[in-house]
């Protein structure tokens, strides 16, 4: 019994330290620019889409949704399946995207400008999901590495 217990308590631990080693994203992503919380509005006022990849869950509870001159912005939802390690050098191939929504979403104009966030700094999706779509070969990505936290701290509007 006492084994069971002790192996079963090494375990957690090691899967508590590995969650922590993961981390902080890194502070720049190739292929896409970063940007703040007033950079996203301004993006989305001039007509680029804010895509949360985040969980269903998640995306439900809380996203990104302003009003600006009476017209509505608001995130769309983007069914990602965060398989691969997080780290920068992930395999792509783990990792489970449904292209279909960008696509959709873009009209398939890959050129159409993007902002990607999920929940902060140690979020990795985000990072992932403009790693995918610049190797699908879309142009204008950003990357609102603060998400929704650094939105919320600046007091703009969300879903809740």
């Amino acid at each position: 019994m006492f084994k069971h217990i002790r192996t079963t308590l090494i375990l957690v631990i090691l899967f508590v330290l590995s969650t922590a080693y993961a981390g902080q994203t890194p502070k720049s992503l190739a292929g896409a620019e970063l940007v703040d919380a007033l950079a996203v509005k301004e993006l989305a006022v001039g007509g680029a889409l804010i895509v949360d990849p985040r969980t269903k869950m998640e995306y439900s509870e809380e996203h990104i949704r302003f009003t600006h001159q009476g017209k509505v912005f608001e995130a769309i939802y983007l069914r990602f399946k965060d398989r691969s390690t997080n780290s920068v050098d992930f395999d792509l191939a783990k990792d489970k995207i449904k292209l279909f929504t960008i696509e959709k979403a873009t009209a398939g104009d890959k050129s159409k400008a993007m902002i990607f966030y999920c929940n902060g700094s140690s979020c990795w999706k985000s990072y992932k999901v403009v790693r995918h779509l610049k190797a699908a070969g879309y142009k204008k990505l950003y990357w609102f590495r603060g998400g929704l936290p650094a939105w919320k701290a600046k007091g703009f509007g969300t879903s809740k």
